[in-house]
């Protein structure tokens, strides 16, 4: 068997497709659902009263957004097994005549293009839900929130992590180093959604937040040694920093390939003992 093959590669791809349609679409239900229970909870006091939506009011709706979404796609890296939960899913599965590189490759892109797609169609129907119930309720200024969502994920003056300078230059540095931590937290949940065949999502959730615990600590510790340090010194230490969370995430993505050509059907494993 070739170690790829387009066709193939195309026909597993389909029958994945196939497969978790019915959970893609009960998934973007809950979703869509799940946007706009936080949406209405923010505006509740605008549609109970049927006044008009502020500024205030619409940039935290969209900051929620935002920060939902990227919360979102981190955990898709907990996709990557998708609905195979059992061992019959997982044999029918591992049964595809195709290679573990193309399987792979077929799960990396559901954890990663796919959800992501969810996501956005989950936001879009949930904006499109709440700009309905805002006119039924007589709400003002009602309009779509989504062009400003997407606009945040790609404009510096947009996001709310500080990318803006005090003399107004774009920290690029410490941009796509929050994104490269990003994508370095979706290779971990999906190295870990391999590796723990229990409560991946909980244990890995657990890790996370205490490496944001003691980072937060450290930065507390260390803010005077921070106040001392040159900008430009430090901007280089936050390329060097991105460049390290692209590599690890590199490393994990590698180390879910390997675990991944090792699972078990019959013991549920990931390694022979």
């Amino acid at each position: 068997m070739k170690s790829f093959d387009m066709k193939r590669f195309a026909r597993t791809f389909r029958w994945t497709f196939q497969t978790e349609l019915t959970g893609i679409l009960s998934g973007t239900c809950g979703i869509t659902f799940g946007f706009l229970v936080c949406v209405i909870a923010q505006l509740w006091p605008v549609l109970k009263s049927g006044g008009d939506i502020t500024i205030v009011e619409k940039s935290g709706v969209i900051s929620s957004c935002y920060i939902a979404y990227l919360v979102y796609l981190v955990i898709g890296g907990t996709y990557i097994m998708g609905s195979m939960k059992t061992s019959k899913s997982l044999l029918a599965f591992k049964m595809l005549p195709a290679t573990d590189a193309e399987k792979f490759i077929v799960r990396f892109i559901f954890a990663t293009a796919v959800w992501a797609v969810m996501g956005l169609v989950a936001l879009c129907v949930g904006d499109v839900l709440r700009m309905l119930m805002c006119v039924l309720a007589g709400v003002g200024n009602a309009g779509s929130f989504i062009p400003d969502v997407l606009s945040s994920l790609f404009r510096s003056d947009g996001r709310p992590f500080g990318a803006i300078l005090a003399y107004g230059e774009v920290n690029w540095s410490g941009t796509l180093l929050f994104y490269a931590t990003l994508v370095w937290a979706h290779s971990a949940y999906m190295l870990g959604r391999i590796l723990l065949r229990r409560h991946p999502f909980v244990l890995i959730s657990c890790v996370m937040l205490l490496l944001w615990v003691l980072l937060f600590i450290a930065g507390i510790c260390f803010d005077e040694a921070f106040d001392r340090v040159s900008m430009t010194a430090w901007m280089t230490a936050q390329w060097c920093f991105m460049a390290a969370a692209l590599l690890l995430a590199v490393l994990n993505w590698w180390l879910s390939y390997r675990a991944f050509r090792r699972l078990q059907v019959i013991n549920d494993k990931w390694i022979n003992l």
